[in-house]
Order: C-alpha cells, then sequence, then structure tokens
C-alpha cells in the first residue's frame, strides 16, 4: 500500500534515554505515515529533559518523578488526536519502519489490533529475559484464549476509538498484559506480524527487571478475571 491518509498516534514514554531518543523520533517523523508524537518525561534525571524541550514538532507532557511505563502511556491518553494509536519504547530496540506494515491489516479489516512479534521468523537467544516473555504469553494465551507469541512486544497499534475507552490502570510494565487482557475482553481479533528487532542488554540501560514479571503475570490475571 502507499501513502495512508489517517493520523497515527505513537507514545513515546522516556525515562534516562539521553543517548537514543532524539535518533529514535528522528526515526519516527522519517516514516511514511502521517503522525501525532506524544512524548512523555517520565521523570528522567539524565539530559533527556533538556533535549526533548529542543525538538519541534511534538508534544511533550512532563512527569516531575518517575511513575512507570503504564503511567506514562496513561498520561497521554487524553492528548490522542489520531485514527490509531501506536506504542514506541524510547531506545532503538524497535524500527519505526516496520509502521506500514502494522497499519495494512488493519486497514485491510483483518484485524481489530495488530502486534508487532519479535519471536516470529526469528530465533532469540534464550536469556531470562526471552524465557520470562514467553512463560508470560503462555499464561496469557490462557487465560485470554488467544495464540500470540509475544504479549510483552512494544508494538501494539490499537484504534484510538478502543484504546482510549480500555480504561487502563497499570503504572508500570504490566501495562501490556493490560491492553491485551481487555482487548479480548472486548471480543477483539488481535493478530501479529513479525517486525525487526535489536535487542538492548541490562548494560546497555534496558530498563525492564524480574519483578516486572511478576506485575505482569499479576496484570494477566486481574484485568481478564475483574
Amino acid at each position: 500500500m502507499g501513502r495512508i491518509l489517517l493520523l497515527l498516534t505513537v507514545l513515546i514514554p522516556i525515562f534516562n534515554e539521553q543517548e537514543t531518543c532524539i535518533e529514535l523520533i528522528r526515526r519516527v517523523k522519517a516514516v511514511n505515515v502521517t503522525t501525532q508524537v506524544i512524548v512523555i518525561n517520565d521523570g528522567s534525571t539524565d539530559k533527556s529533559p533538556e533535549l526533548l524541550k529542543q525538538l519541534p514538532d511534538i508534544e511533550l507532557i512532563h512527569h516531575s518523578q518517575r511513575k512507570g511505563k503504564g503511567a506514562a502511556v496513561r498520561s497521554a491518553i487524553s492528548h490522542i488526536k489520531g485514527d490509531y494509536v501506536m506504542l514506541q519504547d524510547a531506545d532503538l530496540e524497535y524500527h519505526p519502519d516496520d509502521y506500514q506494515s502494522l497499519i495494512d491489516p488493519i486497514i485491510a479489516d483483518q484485524a481489530d489490533a495488530v502486534y508487532g512479534s519479535r519471536f516470529l521468523g526469528r530465533v532469540l537467544p534464550q536469556t531470562w529475559h526471552t524465557i520470562g516473555n514467553k512463560s508470560l504469553t503462555t499464561y496469557a494465551n490462557i487465560m485470554n484464549g488467544g495464540h500470540l507469541t509475544d504479549i510483552s512486544t512494544c508494538y501494539k497499534i490499537i484504534p484510538a476509538a478502543v484504546f482510549c475507552n480500555l480504561r487502563l490502570a497499570s503504572n508500570g510494565f504490566g501495562i501490556d498484559a493490560e491492553i491485551t487482557a481487555k482487548l479480548y475482553k472486548l471480543g477483539k481479533k488481535v493478530i501479529e506480524i513479525p517486525i525487526s528487532y535489536e535487542r538492548r542488554s541490562l548494560e546497555d540501560g534496558k530498563k525492564i527487571r524480574w519483578w516486572d514479571g511478576i506485575a505482569a503475570l499479576w496484570s494477566c490475571t486481574r484485568f481478564r478475571l475483574e
């Protein structure tokens, strides 16, 4: 497909990403999709806030202290103007060039929401992070009756009318499990497509820790059964 006549709102939570945030936003703006870019500075203590203030054509929300990924996403909901919402991490693990491929199945009425899977079409190293993600995904599939391979993927594209009415409550990384549970509860068709991915290590600044996995498991259960 060619250029799409729609507005895609990209939500970018940022915490201490001074090394990558400017390049990431440049890549987002370079994609062949009309975007509204909302950046949420989640209490960064590095130079990220100063760098972000210099960028034109973004909507910038500041948290005075760190509240978590989920809280950052929730802060942006009232600012969303697009037809669809995309979540985007502030590092360079994910590639905005994949936006078009993620949007196409929704435009073709093949799905209500599209997830970008890091596992389809590739084999990632068996780290604790990979094993934990696969375990969480299996549990979420059991709870939701789904067939996903990567519940914790950052890349989720969802119609704004649906996203803004999910009544999200998570503050941390449990937001991914919450979104998934609520989409399935609404009877939405969720599909996956493979995406590009360049994994960061903890030494490179990756934020997620083992206790975030526990919180995500709780979110899978809580938001499916509530």
